[in-house]
């Protein structure tokens, strides 16, 4: 049987077919960029922690930043209107209960001329809502944020004369700020680090700290903490600056098949012997009108001048 020539073979048909057939390219698929999670400018009227509002205010290249919140303890302890105009006894009821019951980074730096200053600019460290301190490479700096209410002529006048360490700082009157060293508008700041949002906490907190990295365990743990507290990790629970001599004892390394290393500091204490002259009970001299001792060793019959010799002590093997 003779077929047609012009008829296609079945098996070429199949190759042409899956030839047509391959995988498509594959493409990454463009996304939306992420907005940068950042924090809002500070402005007094939001309401807003000072944990994490003071932080626009903060230099990028600051390294630790501890923040106290003034204003979040008074209305913890139920006194959330208090400023320099209430009573002497019911500012120093707060102050004296913060001690107690809050937890304060600092109780101000306007402590230390806290009676001069209601006396000669008439405003204290009760008109403080809080106060942020940080360190940077170029030097420390420091913030006060006012009550919005109160007027900062005598605060101006008080940065003139240097009063409680106002010395050189800037008055920022439509933000209600003090500051040393602040970041200002132009400058980046801790607010505009990407992902800040993150340890910054919207809750208001009496006290927070920030801090770049992590925690060296010799600052966490104190100088007082010994080896117990330190877990015993040897090199790793050394303190990253040497402590005075005498305060090592705790810092013993343990060597694989020696004995404990002893710092330079260990002096062991050798035994000393005491060598005491022999115990005489009778005094060398004496007056007849001298009132003897109940154990006076004195023979019956001598006069009151007159002592038995005593023996010459005997030599020590």
């Amino acid at each position: 049987m003779n077929f047609p020539r012009s008829l296609p073979v079945p098996g070429a048909v199949a190759l042409a077919v899956l030839a047509g057939c391959g995988d498509p390219e594959l493409r990454a698929q463009e996304l939306p960029p992420e907005p940068a999670v950042t924090l809002s400018p500070y402005d007094p009227r939001d309401d807003v922690a000072a944990g994490q509002s003071a932080l626009t205010l903060v230099p990028a290249d600051a390294t630790v930043v501890t923040i106290t919140d003034f204003d979040e303890s008074r209305a913890t302890l139920g006194v959330p209107d208090l400023t320099s105009d209430d009573l002497m006894s019911d500012r120093t009821g707060y102050w004296e209960r913060a001690r107690r019951e809050s937890v304060l980074l600092t109780e101000g730096m306007l402590l230390a001329e806290n009676s001069r200053l209601m006396l000669d600019y008439g405003f204290t460290r009760d008109d403080v809502d809080w106060e942020a301190h940080f360190t940077t490479p170029s030097g420390p700096g420091w913030i006060l944020g006012f009550r919005p209410d109160l007027d900062l002529a005598p605060v101006e006048r008080a940065v003139q004369d240097g009063v409680a360490g106002l010395s050189g700082a800037v008055v920022d009157p439509e933000r209600h700020l003090v500051s040393v060293g602040m970041a200002t508008k132009d400058e980046e700041s801790w607010g505009t680090i990407e992902g800040v949002a993150d340890p910054a906490s919207d809750t208001p907190a009496e006290s927070t700290y920030y801090r770049v990295g992590c925690v060296p365990l010799g600052t966490a743990l104190g100088p007082d903490a010994d080896i117990e507290d330190r877990g015993g990790r040897g090199e790793q629970a050394r303190p990253e600056r040497p402590r005075p001599a005498g305060c090592v004892l705790g810092e013993l390394r343990r060597r694989r098949g020696h004995r404990p290393a002893r710092p330079r500091s260990f002096r062991p204490v050798r035994p000393v012997r005491l060598r005491l002259p022999p115990f005489r009970p009778w005094a060398r001299s004496a007056s007849p009108t001298r009132s003897r001792s109940p154990w006076s060793t004195r023979r019956p019959g001598a006069s009151a001048t007159t002592w038995p010799r005593p023996s010459p002590p005997r030599p020590r093997p």
